[in-house]
């Protein structure tokens, strides 16, 4: 199967997602409260986003996930470069952030009351979800052929996510206050710190300055710094969107404590690698001399 298709599949799974849940809670996407299936006039835990914020929430997420593209479009399409720039503990980050705030979030939508709380983040991870999908394709099929192993295990493994995400979302089997919802809001509060502490490793193993090491097909990638400091930044304010968010929808929990620890790990991990990324490099000198002589 060749990359295209299994993208437009992974596209028609977002449109499902979107079409499913802005149809079914149109008002709690919106930032207005519901109880019992009708909106609710009196304050709620939806107050303060409202659908401008939640919009600015959805881009922000989705240029977010977008990223991998980003790198793929600036390294000028070069696979070996494609992976210098977005390693593996990128992908493992990415992937434990989504899961966990969409278990957290499915499972939190229905209260015992009939209250519907957070559908926005189970719609914008869902699509995200989605984007990330997508990034995996180029990640590891950059020759644009999705072997059919890899096709038919993504297919299927999406097509019972969906279903999953749909059921949970619309029938509502586990409240928020059931003792199952609790322990999966603490294994995703787990992957949340751990989501935000994976890009330490590369932070750790990463000099800047030096050349390349990956072996001699990578070029020299004159926008690596550009482009790590575009992550790392980039990662900081998405992490940060979604902390408030938590304590803004959910009440005090270890997923509350967590993403206020995330927000702290990533903006930290930010500050490092732009303060590592300003410093000047041995042989940048000569090279902006020989660009303008």
């Amino acid at each position: 199967m060749g990359r295209v298709g299994c993208l437009c599949f992974l596209f028609f799974l977002s449109c499902s997602l979107v079409i499913g849940y802005v149809s079914n809670y149109p008002d709690a996407i919106s930032g207005r409260a519901m109880v019992g299936g009708t909106t609710e006039a009196t304050p709620s835990p939806e107050k303060g986003f409202d659908l401008t914020t939640i919009l600015l929430g959805g881009v922000l997420s989705a240029v977010a996930y977008a990223t991998p593209f980003v790198v793929h479009w600036s390294t000028g399409s070069n696979p070996n470069a494609f992976m210098v720039i977005y390693t593996n503990a990128d992908i493992i980050s990415t992937g434990s952030a989504t899961f966990a705030w969409l278990f957290h979030s499915l499972i939190q939508l229905h209260g015992a009351d009939g209250r519907i709380v957070g559908a926005a983040a189970v719609v914008i991870y869902s699509i995200v979800l989605v984007i990330f999908c997508a990034a995996l394709v180029y990640k590891f099929c950059p020759n644009g052929v999705v072997s059919d192993k890899v096709c038919h295990t993504t297919v299927i493994s999406l097509l019972i996510m969906t279903v999953v995400l749909l059921f949970v979302g619309f029938f509502g089997p586990v409240k928020s206050e059931d003792r199952f919802a609790k322990i999966i809001s603490a294994i995703a509060a787990v992957a949340q710190v751990f989501s935000s502490l994976v890009p330490y490793a590369d932070l750790c193993n990463c000099c800047i300055g030096q050349d390349q090491a990956h072996g001699a097909q990578v070029p020299r990638i004159r926008n690596k710094r550009k482009l790590g400091v575009y992550i790392r930044s980039l990662d900081a304010c998405f992490t940060l969107y979604w902390a408030v968010y938590c304590i803004h929808h959910y009440e005090h929990s270890t997923f509350w404590l967590a993403n206020i620890a995330s927000a702290i790990l990533s903006w930290t991990a930010a500050f490092i690698y732009i303060s590592k990324a300003l410093k000047p490099v041995a042989g940048d000198g000569q090279a902006w001399a020989l660009r303008h002589e």
